[in-house]
């Protein structure tokens, strides 16, 4: 949910998910 890297495409986002 980052306004920046592409969706699914950083680890925080993995982590997240």
């Amino acid at each position: 949910m980052s306004p920046g890297p592409p969706s699914g495409k950083t680890p925080s986002a993995r982590l997240s998910s």
